[in-house]
């Protein structure tokens, strides 16, 4: 969702609206109306969280119609590129320290994949995980990446834990890293334990 915005044609004398649709293709094959605007506005709002699925295919362009009392006129065709971060968290996070030495860790992380899957398959292409300060807390040490459907990273030994209390697991896609994660608390199997 968003707005999508475009540029008036030369004249627009005898028009009377604009309509928006996504489409499988630039020719506006199985295309479904998304918005409409008045002439003299040169922009809608595609409503946040329209699906970008059509049946088992993905809608690829929108297309941008002019009209008037007779009709639909010539469309413009848009390529989509969503450029959304993932909203996909995993759960059940835990961490294995196989590092022998104090104050330093590394070992397996595993996780429970988001409990929905993405329609979209580019809306996470990737996991990566951290140490951080906190469950919520500021990334710290990258430990590793994974491509989607893998549930496992094999961190490397001697990361030095620090102020460091927990692994962070997140989705990541090609705009970025999700805005939150699954994590889980860090214990030193090597530090004397209270």
């Amino acid at each position: 969702g968003g707005s999508i915005t475009w540029v008036p044609p030369t004249s627009t004398v005898g028009l009377t609206f604009y309509t928006v649709f996504l489409a499988l293709d630039s020719m506006g094959t199985g295309r479904q109306q998304v918005c409409s605007a008045a002439v003299g506005l040169l922009n809608c709002q595609i409503s946040y969280g329209t699906s970008l699925l059509s049946g088992s295919n993905d809608f690829t362009h929108a297309l941008i119609y002019t009209n008037n009392g007779y009709g639909e006129g010539p469309g413009l065709a848009i390529l989509i590129q969503d450029r959304a971060l993932p909203l996909m968290v995993v759960n059940s996070v835990s961490f294995s320290d196989l590092d022998p030495e104090p104050d330093m860790v590394g070992g397996t992380i595993t996780w429970a994949q988001p409990s929905s899957n993405p329609a979209d398959p580019a809306q996470v292409t990737e996991y990566t995980a951290y140490l951080s300060d906190g469950a919520s807390g500021l990334k710290g040490t990258f430990l590793g990446q994974v491509p989607y459907g893998s549930n496992v990273i094999n961190s490397l030994l001697g990361n030095m834990l620090g102020n460091f209390t927990h692994v962070q697991v997140y989705t990541k896609n090609a705009v970025g890293e999700a805005l939150n994660s699954g994590s889980t608390h860090v214990i030193d199997r090597f530090l004397p334990q209270d």
